[in-house]
């Protein structure tokens, strides 16, 4: 199951970026767009199986799973249970959102800050899903940026202060963030 090496699988797009193979290697998801849109003008998110391996790789029912004419939309993520996230501008601020069908987004935690950042810091995220289901993600507002933690089922976030920009990576249940005048979290 799944792609080894490196082998092209996708050209039907002027601009494709962030592609995030899903956990068990058989499903990927990335971002694409057209001439002259840039990615913080109208942006989509796509999926696709994965099916082959090496140089015999190739996508199967690739199809538009977000994204409309003047949204944008950065760093997509798989949860461990195979849902999809990404944060989009739809509300006017960047949010995360969880991908339930084709044009139907959830706001993880609704607020008016900023959660994503423009596409030109690539492999970058600041949201992340743990193996428990929580959405760790950092909001950005006028004071600073702020780590939160929303577990699965509510829309309220714990918020700890982490400076000016802060990066958030999760691997299994540990959590791991780059920032300026982080506190230690613990949870």
């Amino acid at each position: 199951m799944g792609c080894a090496g490196v082998c092209g699988v996708y050209t039907a797009r002027d601009f494709v970026a962030a592609p995030r193979v899903s956990r068990d290697g058989r499903r990927v998801a990335w971002l694409a767009w057209d001439h002259p849109s840039m990615p913080w003008d109208s942006t989509e998110l796509w999926v696709a199986d994965l099916v082959g391996t090496g140089a015999g790789c190739r996508l199967e029912g690739a199809h538009r799973m977000a994204g409309r004419r003047g949204e944008s939309l950065v760093q997509p993520a798989w949860a461990p249970d195979g849902s999809l996230y990404v944060v989009s501008d739809r509300s006017d601020w960047w949010n995360v959102y969880r991908v339930d069908a084709i044009d139907a987004l959830s706001a993880v935690h609704g607020v008016d800050s900023e959660v994503g950042r423009p596409e030109w810091w690539f492999g970058q995220s600041r949201h992340a899903v743990a193996d428990d289901g929580t959405v760790w993600l950092t909001v950005s507002d006028a004071a600073g940026a702020h780590l939160g933690g929303v577990e699965p089922g509510r829309r309220e976030c714990s918020s700890h202060c982490c400076g000016r920009r802060a990066v958030v990576v999760v691997r299994g249940w540990r959590l791991a963030i780059t920032g300026g005048g982080c506190r230690a979290v613990t949870r």
